[in-house]
């Protein structure tokens, strides 16, 4: 049975707070929020132990590579609900982050790196030694491939028998492994070509990991604790500047705390001695372990409250003590390490025990207990993360504490997988931060986040996930322009502000979107339900605007006003003083005088003027002044921060960023170019079969049966009565005649192509290399 959340009693009127918006004050009611809280499996109505104060404790990184989509789903995901929490709700948030700076991920790459690097130093040119230990290392690489294939391969077996459903995931990571394995082995190839007296760099290069791996395996244990410790500390401390600089970029606001762990060492100590002193907790050969049994049996606790389940899946238990395992004898197979006793070639901390390092989970619960307390209001973090990391993190904080429940909200967020597969930097199928972000927007990827259940699974397709993410931001954009294009027109004219039906209508659809966004964000902080909704008054907006000649603006800002809010509580709005729309408006006059504002406009002017008028006195063809017309709207104003929309009379133009604009034409230009290369490779493909249909024909049916069957055929094409004696099959017997008579037929198709054309297979080839050269440069 799991624990429900301990809370303080509520009173039975909850406090009201003031909270200051771009225009207008706004009183925000948290009445009825409710969280899925992992603890209880179900959502529960959210109350902080104390008032509207809240102690929020999220895991950070473990700093040894570059982060990836899933991190940034992750911390996306929070930021949105944290953003939600302060700007929307008005919660007092407290957040503390740590950064994993001492683990056996970060050890191993860093000693490897080291390593490598000292090896390639010390080998400038390639000898018999350096091929040898390249083979060693390849074929130690691909040996693990192979074996991962085949316990794979089992494990699929055994599901099919005993009639289990087929897990998918199994089944892609198998068909990832066999990829990577023909990658390694493609490359094992290239790297044999390499001859003794070259330069060993670029070889070595292209065997990093499987050296790095063998060399280690042979040296890592030969290096001191303090090079370690300083080995480690550069490597994580150029992977935490990474992961910092992409939070930036990602828009997602820093923590008020970050704690590293090499920074807690002292408090890690200390709540491993209590947690001894309390029982549930023992040395054995300077490593110190936590008595599972001894705290489950204790009548205050009980050990995995998130994934009961879960106890005993040595998988799992393996992959949360990680590859450097601790030493000494367990009382049981499912005991813990929270300190390690260093061996050879690791880094080392002096400790009561000798020295040593912090186990994986206890590193969390001392960051946070020691700034944030008995009792956390919400503890963050990925959904993979539950067993065993954070249902040890419970056991430890609760033997330390001696109390009942540390956590009173846990927040899992849901797996991103990549083309549905698990994403993740053991399976080395992650993309990076970084490499989303060269081909989307921050804006974008956190809208695809908003745009899923947060504590849901997602699944990323690489060909066609941001198709709708692009819509919904282009709708938003025209809908802010629409408005922002009204307002200005009005500045100018007279028009009735009475309000007819169509503008109650709306008002109304207004008042109803205000409470279906709230209602969403109290269920859970349920953003896609949220943001349908703003897409529905938006697009409500639109219909109201067309073919109306009574609209009024002041409505649809205030309808523009309460889409921004929103999308500024999300993090899509950077700009704090703008009262709608998002990014900064094309061809701003700041600082410019009306000459310098008009100057770019007036020489787009003046060329086209003068195109007109020379294709006018030339008297050329009406085509050419279409042609003109649609130069001037896709090359020229795009430039200067213009969109014109031919299919819309109503707003025939929008001033949009000149940097939208291109990207927009990019995109457009890209799959223009890619129908041409899909059909130029259909061209090319259907020219190839031909080529190769010619060059088959060329061969007579004799000549072919020569070939194929070693048979010389009589003059009429039938097989002699000699192949027949020596022991000629009567299955070949049957299959010599058709295949002559297939032959026959191709050789007649060549002697006709020919007989009309000489040249047609030169001619062919030639057309063939220009299609594949057209393919090229559309690449």
């Amino acid at each position: 049975m799991l624990f429900a959340p301990m809370r303080k009693k509520r009173s039975a009127c909850a406090p009201l707070f003031l909270y200051s918006f771009v225009s207008f004050t706004n009183r925000v009611d948290t009445v009825g929020l409710k969280v899925n809280n992992s603890l209880t499996e179900k959502k529960d109505d959210f109350v902080p132990a104390e008032g509207r104060e809240v102690r929020w404790y999220i895991c950070g990184p473990t700093v040894y590579d570059s982060s990836h989509l899933g991190h940034a789903r992750n911390y996306v995901t929070f930021d949105i609900i944290r953003r939600i929490m302060e700007d929307y709700f008005g919660y007092d948030l407290f957040i503390t982050m740590n950064i994993t700076d001492i683990d056996d991920k970060i050890i191993l790459r860093a000693r490897r790196n080291y390593l490598f690097e000292e090896y390639k130093k010390s080998q400038p040119k390639i000898t018999d030694s350096v091929k040898a230990d390249l083979e060693a290392s390849w074929k130690k690489a691909i040996a693990g491939l192979q074996k991962k294939i085949a316990d794979l391969e089992k494990e699929i077996v055994e599901k099919q028998i005993d009639e289990k459903r087929l897990d998918n995931e199994v089944v892609a990571e198998r068909n990832l492994q066999k990829e990577k394995l023909a990658k390694a082995e493609a490359t094992w190839q290239t790297v044999q070509t390499a001859s003794v007296g070259a330069d060993a760099a670029e070889w070595l290069d292209m065997s990093k990991d499987p050296v790095a791996e063998y060399v280690d395996a042979q040296k890592g244990n030969s290096l001191d604790y303090e090079l370690l410790r300083k080995l480690t500390q550069d490597h994580s401390f150029r992977f935490e500047k990474e992961f910092l600089e992409d939070l930036r970029v990602l828009g997602v606001r820093l923590p008020d705390v970050m704690t590293r762990v090499s920074e807690y060492v002292p408090e890690i100590i200390e709540m491993t001695q209590k947690i001894m002193s309390n029982g549930f907790a023992y040395e054995t050969d300077g490593s110190v372990y936590f008595d599972v049994d001894s705290f489950d049996r204790s009548k205050d606790h009980f050990y995995a409250k998130l994934r009961p389940n879960a106890v005993g899946d040595a998988k799992l238990f393996a992959e949360g003590e990680g590859a450097l395992s601790a030493t000494g004898e367990k009382k049981s197979k499912n005991d813990f390490a929270l300190w390690k006793k260093s061996k050879p070639g690791e880094p080392a901390w002096n400790s009561p025990w000798g020295l040593g390092r912090p186990g994986w989970h206890i590193e969390c619960s001392a960051m946070a207990g020691k700034l944030l307390g008995n009792t956390l209001d919400i503890h963050a973090g990925g959904v993979d993360l539950k067993f065993p990391h954070h249902d040890n993190e419970l056991a430890q904080s609760e033997a330390y504490f001696n109390n009942e429940q540390w956590v009173n909200y846990f927040l899992h967020s849901g797996h991103l997988h990549i083309d549905g597969l698990k994403m993740s930097k053991s399976l080395k199928n992650f993309i990076s931060i970084k490499e989303a972000l060269a081909v989307h927007r921050p804006r974008q990827l956190r809208m695809l986040f908003l745009l899923q259940a947060w504590d849901k699974p997602m699944n990323y397709q690489r060909k066609d996930t941001m198709a709708d993410v692009e819509s919904k931001e282009k709708a938003f954009s025209a809908f802010f322009l629409k408005v922002q294009a009204l307002l200005q027109e009005q500045k100018s004219k007279i028009q009735t502000e009475a309000w007819n039906s169509k503008d109650m209508e709306l008002h109304s659809k207004l008042q109803a979107t205000q409470k279906e966004v709230h209602a969403a964000l109290l269920d859970n902080f349920n953003t896609p339900s949220a943001m349908n909704s703003l897409v529905s008054i938006v697009n409500a907006s639109n219909a109201y605007m067309s073919n109306n000649d009574e609209r009024k603006p002041f409505l649809l800002r205030k309808v523009a006003v309460f889409v921004t809010r929103i999308l500024r509580v999300f993090g899509l709005v950077d700009e704090p003083d703008r009262d709608f729309g998002w990014d900064s408006s094309a061809g701003s006059s700041s600082g410019k005088s009306h000459q310098d504002v008009a100057e770019p406009f007036v020489k787009a002017l003046v060329q086209f003027r003068t195109q007109i008028r020379d294709a006018a006195r030339s008297k050329s063809e009406h085509v050419s002044f279409l042609k003109l017309s649609d130069q001037l709207r896709d090359d020229v104003l795009p430039d200067l921060g213009v969109k014109l929309a031919d299919d819309d009379p109503t707003f025939p133009y929008y001033f949009v960023d000149p940097a939208v604009l291109k990207r927009e034409k990019e995109e457009k230009l890209k799959q223009e170019n890619l129908k041409k290369r899909q059909k130029a490779e259909r061209e090319l493909t259907a020219k190839q079969n031909k080529l190769k249909e010619y060059k088959n024909g060329e061969v007579t049916p004799f000549d072919f049966i020569k070939q194929e069957y070693q048979i010389t055929l009589n003059a009429d094409g039938t097989i002699p009565a000699s192949a027949i004696e020596a022991g000629l099959s009567k299955s070949k017997q049957k299959e010599i005649p058709k295949a002559f008579a297939k032959q026959q037929k191709a050789h007649d198709v060549f002697k006709a192509a020919v007989a009309a054309n000489p040249s047609v297979v030169s001619d062919l080839e030639k057309e063939i290399q220009a299609l594949e050269a057209t393919v090229k440069s559309l690449e």
